[in-house]
């Protein structure tokens, strides 16, 4: 009934039954979710695929699928849909499963490279260059980082892997410069933090957000995200090794900061009053659970991932 009322252009009436319905399996979700595909409610369709994530019902590999052609032409490059969507679709016999050869066939895909940078390749082309949010999966190589910034110069919004960050930083600071709407970067890694830094600081004139995982944030990165992004307004380090004194640059330097968020990490106590004072003007902060040693693991002091052979050296 779900798909008629959604075929007849009765979507509230669609939506209603499917809140109506005491269990939700994967295919009325599906249902419901490929309804607003068809009817070209892209921004809907992601809505409610988000909601289907929240109440735990796996998506299946026609759900992705759909999701995909939402994403694509909405503009939005998600290579990544969910925490562990790449292992639904980069992987070396993913064209094995019936339902990704249906999908190949229907598209006209070539089997022999059906690749991760086929894949990308195929959603760009959906979206026709107009992908402005960008979120690279663990297996992307360097060419398929440099085509989709060749064929979409809208990036806004791109996110970088742990092992690309480290293995690829010169090929990260050679393409932000074709990011000129960069507004957003989240990156798997500290490493080359600097050097990224300042690219960003000559072509990114509308930048204002970073997120850093792994990160291992010493003074001269802090002095770095003070220089080159003085109007940063978020700024994420969760689970970061975090120096107190590179901290209290920040606080001291980035003075539009709207959003800190520098929980669980290591090098600075969550109580400590100074701290709490120079963060007093950000609207949103947080540090619950930081610590000036790792507990759990050290008790002679404070421990930097540098001290014991990580990725340091800018």
């Amino acid at each position: 009934m779900i798909d008629g009322y959604m075929k007849n252009g009765k979507v509230d009436d669609a939506v209603k039954l499917f809140e109506q319905m005491p269990q939700r399996d994967a295919v009325s979700w599906i249902v419901l979710i490929g309804g607003f595909v068809k009817k070209g409610q892209f921004e809907q369709a992601l809505e409610w695929f988000r909601e289907m994530q929240l109440s735990g019902v796996e998506p299946d590999y026609v759900t992705l699928i759909v999701v995909i052609a939402a994403c694509a032409d909405l503009g939005t490059l998600w290579i990544r849909l969910v925490d562990k969507s790449h292992s639904y679709f980069i992987a070396e016999n993913w064209v094995d499963y019936p339902l990704l050869q249906r999908f190949v066939h229907q598209y006209q895909i070539d089997e022999s490279h059906f690749s991760t940078t086929a894949f990308i390749k195929f959603v760009i082309n959906r979206s026709k260059g107009h992908a402005t949010a960008l979120r690279l999966p663990p297996y992307a190589s360097e060419t398929d980082l440099k085509y989709v910034s060749d064929v979409c110069g809208d990036l806004k919004d791109v996110g970088l892997p742990e092992h690309f960050v480290c293995d690829k930083s010169g090929v990260i600071t050679e393409l932000i410069g074709k990011w000129k709407r960069l507004e957003w970067l989240t990156l798997g890694s500290s490493y080359a933090l600097v050097k990224i830094l300042s690219q960003i600081s000559i072509h990114c004139k509308d930048f204002w957000g970073l997120r850093v995982s792994n990160a291992d944030i010493v003074k001269d990165k802090a002095i770095a995200i003070v220089n080159f992004l003085p109007k940063i307004k978020h700024l994420i380090l969760r689970d970061a090794h975090i120096h107190r004194d590179a901290l209290m640059k920040l606080l001291q330097g980035c003075t539009e900061l709207q959003v800190l968020d520098v929980s669980d990490c290591i090098g600075f106590s969550e109580d400590d009053g100074e701290i709490l004072k120079l963060a007093s003007h950000i609207t949103n902060f947080s540090c619950k659970g930081s610590s000036e040693y790792d507990d759990d693991f050290y008790e002679e002091g404070p421990i930097f991932a540098h001290d014991y052979g990580f990725y340091y050296s800018d």
